[in-house]
């Protein structure tokens, strides 16, 4: 069942690489599953790690592609052993991704940038205070932590809906209704350390998950400009939960009259410990502020 849900992963999040060979590769452990056989980068992600004590980023950065970083995470280190391969190939073979990079030049261990997806991104300026309240969400994981965990949180870094359409359907008492549908496929970053920073949580009535605040002191014609092009960005390193890099989630919707949603959903996540938490400009590259763990404060 696990690797059936990679697999739908996988078509989904790439769907630029031929997928009946990657899909054998990964459910079999065929050789041509090979650590370096990795999907690129695409266009407009950077593929090396930024200096953390940095004060700007270059203009327009969006950080580490999250869909490609989950697909080769998938291909090097959650392949099964394939049935020709003995256990001790199977083992080097682990010890060998453990060697070669993740993505461009960056290896496991080294950091790894993930701008947030801009819906977990509230602003909210105070003209009188001069500043600009930056607001994140976190959401709650249906893979990686148990319901009613307080660890239990994951910040959204790419979402693409698509599918998006209306249909008539009919009920068991002969009634009409219409049906919203789409395909949501997500990757969320799952923080594993979240009590290592001073972080204030609160439920947000207007969102789902907890929220953050981060206060910016910026004058009114800054604020006006930079509003738009606020973004967030979370510096983290790899980690393994239960074993493994990453997770995953799928479910379907029934469309009924009182909820007329048919939806398909797909969860990735990234199993990660934070490093840092900046709040930048994406269009000019400005860092306005950063959170740290508790122990560097």
């Amino acid at each position: 069942m696990y690797y059936k849900l990679t697999l739908r992963l996988l078509a989904r999040l790439a769907p630029s690489i031929c997928f009946m060979a990657l899909c054998s590769q990964v459910a079999h452990g065929d050789d041509a599953a090979d650590p370096n056989a990795l999907m690129p980068s695409r266009a407009g992600y950077t593929t090396t790690s930024l200096d953390p004590s940095g004060t700007s980023l270059p203009a327009s950065y969006q950080g580490i592609d999250p869909s490609v970083t989950f697909i080769n995470l998938v291909h090097k280190f959650e392949t099964a052993k394939g049935e020709f391969e003995t256990t001790q190939q199977y083992n080097d073979r682990l010890a060998k991704a453990n060697k070669t990079p993740v993505i461009g030049d960056l290896m496991v261990d080294e950091d790894y940038e993930f701008k947030i997806d801009p819906s977990c991104v509230r602003t909210v300026y105070d003209a009188d205070k001069k500043e600009m309240t930056v607001k994140l969400t976190f959401v709650y994981s249906k893979a990686v932590f148990s319901w009613g965990d307080p660890d239990n949180n994951t910040l959204l870094l790419q979402q693409t809906e698509t599918g998006k359409q209306v249909y008539t359907a009919t009920n068991g008492f002969g009634a009409e209704f219409q049906v919203a549908k789409a395909t949501d496929n997500d990757v969320s970053l799952s923080v594993l350390n979240m009590k290592d920073f001073h972080f204030k949580m609160g439920f947000a009535d207007d969102v789902v998950g907890d929220t953050t605040g981060f206060i910016v002191p910026m004058d009114v014609d800054a604020a006006k400009s930079a509003k738009a092009n606020i973004a967030v960005l979370a510096i983290c390193h790899l980690a393994q939960k239960d074993g493994h890099y990453i997770a995953s989630h799928h479910e379907n919707t029934t469309p009924t009259t009182s909820s007329p949603f048919d939806l398909d959903i797909t969860d990735a996540y990234i199993n990660a410990k934070l490093d840092q938490v900046w709040v930048y400009d994406s269009a000019t590259g400005q860092v306005y502020c950063r959170a740290e763990p508790r122990s560097k404060k």
